[in-house]
């Protein structure tokens, strides 16, 4: 049978705030030493056209483009991506890519991986699928559990039974355990019988969506109606938010698993982690001299068991000790490292002040490229505007607002009227408010705008879509 990666990409990632934000998260705001986020090396774990099906990948409607574009960014062929009008946690996301793959690949194995985690050692994962195999063969659903390194208080375990007879080092699943008290982890590690639980699954794609009808029918039915109302839209396949509303939010341990009989675990040492915490990032990354865990435009004094990173802005610190210091996007996060536990309290805060600087960046990611916000005032903004090989935007006007743009990079055409004019870098057009106009990458390489407007109002609605590439409404 073929092996179907599903990848769920949901989730907000607000305890890495401020880099991970809800419309820009962990999974794709994390970035390894090669440059590529966590969901990026997620996708690229599964790439083995010899080994596996294309992967099926579930996100929230306001993360499409971000996936849409770090896809192309490693130049993956082919995903289907199946857009959540809005999140559920795991299990109905889990139910709809079952759906999914029920219509395409009738006879498949659903290998069901998180996007925001680390894994130093991926080849282990692969090397554990035979065995994966021939215990879904048996009617088992397969979990793959850690080797804990640490009485860790912010995972959740499970307790590993009697030795399986159908795959020689796996064990029968006992007990899904929640995140426990200290106390309580520290007897789970000196017992050895408790694994951390990864959060990746592996299951007869059949027989697992026959799991949900007992366990969970209300959320069997709500996405087998979802998925079979379902629109395309180019890559994305939408599934219907009005029977999907009535869904629980639920995670797949809670919904399946923790009531599921037949479920094996395999234990792995791999180098995971969920990178959850700061402080759990601070344990992934590699530390100095000092023991700091530094990142960016950084540069230290004196300095000790401190966790700095800034994505832009130079941080100088002198005379710290067990901090974390983050500059990221338009926020600074400082504090010492036993009070991150209280992140989400100091979430709130801002968000009863602020909300958006909870949940906005500065760069937003369209289906022809991206833009990044540089500066903003009183009846203007500017805009730096990356439009991606052979992409263009929609044909449109705004009412309220006029525009400058400058080229800086690559070729632009320009539709505006009944014109269409070629701008090299270094070049300029005026758009007046009401002309229609479009903005169109031609060329084999990147072109960069930069846009000013000006206007008395500036918001996303002034735009009237005549002619869409993209299916987006007017």
């Amino acid at each position: 049978m073929t092996i179907v990666p599903v990848i769920l990409a949901g989730g907000n990632g607000e305890r890495l705030w401020p880099v991970s934000k809800r419309d820009y998260p962990k999974q794709f705001a994390l970035r390894d030493a090669n440059g590529r986020s966590l969901f990026q090396t997620t996708v690229l774990r599964v790439l083995d056209a010899e080994r596996f099906a294309p992967p099926v990948i579930v996100c929230a409607e306001t993360h499409r483009f971000i996936v849409a574009d770090q896809l192309r960014a490693i130049d993956v062929p082919y995903a289907d991506i199946l857009i959540e009008p809005e999140p559920h946690n795991t299990a109905p996301a889990v139910m709809l890519a079952l759906s999914h793959i029920a219509a395409i690949t009738p006879k498949a194995y659903a290998f069901i991986l998180p996007s925001d985690h680390q894994i130093d050692a991926p080849e282990m994962l692969h090397a554990a699928l035979p065995d994966a195999i021939a215990l879904a063969q048996a009617g088992n659903v397969v979990t793959f559990g850690i080797a804990p390194t640490r009485p860790e208080t912010g995972y959740g375990y499970i307790k590993r039974g009697a030795a399986h007879a159908q795959a020689p080092g796996a064990f029968h699943a006992e007990a899904f355990v929640e995140k426990p008290a200290a106390n309580v982890a520290v007897g789970y590690l000196a017992s050895g019988e408790y694994l951390w639980n990864s959060g990746i699954f592996f299951a007869d794609a059949a027989q697992l969506a026959a799991r949900y009808k007992t366990a969970a029918r209300d959320i069997h039915t709500a996405c087998i109606a979802a998925y079979a109302e379902r629109r395309h839209d180019g890559a994305f396949i939408h599934v219907d938010g009005d029977a999907l509303a009535e869904c629980r939010a639920i995670s797949l341990d809670h919904a399946i698993m923790e009531q599921a009989e037949h479920v094996a675990v395999i234990p792995l040492t791999m180098g995971w982690s969920d990178l959850g915490t700061w402080a759990s990032l601070a344990q992934a990354g590699s530390r100095d001299a000092h023991g700091n865990s530094l990142s960016g435009n950084v540069i230290t004094h004196e300095v000790e068991h401190c966790l700095i990173q800034s994505d832009k802005p130079l941080i100088a610190a002198i005379g710290l000790k067990d901090m974390v210091v983050v500059a990221a996007d338009n926020a600074v996060l400082v504090g010492p490292h036993m009070c991150m536990g209280e992140l989400k309290l100091l979430l709130e805060k801002i968000r009863a002040v602020s909300p958006a600087d909870t949940r906005l960046t500065t760069h937003f990611y369209k289906p022809w490229g991206h833009s990044t916000a540089i500066d903003s005032g009183e009846h203007y903004k500017v805009k730096k505007l990356c439009i991606q090989p052979g992409e263009k935007i929609s044909l449109q006007r705004h009412r309220h607002r006029s525009e400058h743009w400058v080229v800086v990079k690559g070729r632009a055409t320009v539709t505006c009227g009944e014109e269409t004019r070629i701008l090299d870098a270094n070049e300029s057009i005026y758009i007046a408010a009401g002309q229609v106009h479009r903005l169109q990458n031609a060329e084999a390489q990147e072109l960069v705008v930069i846009e000013v407007q000006t206007g008395d109002y500036l918001e996303e609605d002034d735009i009237e879509r005549l002619e869409d590439a993209y299916y987006r409404a007017g």
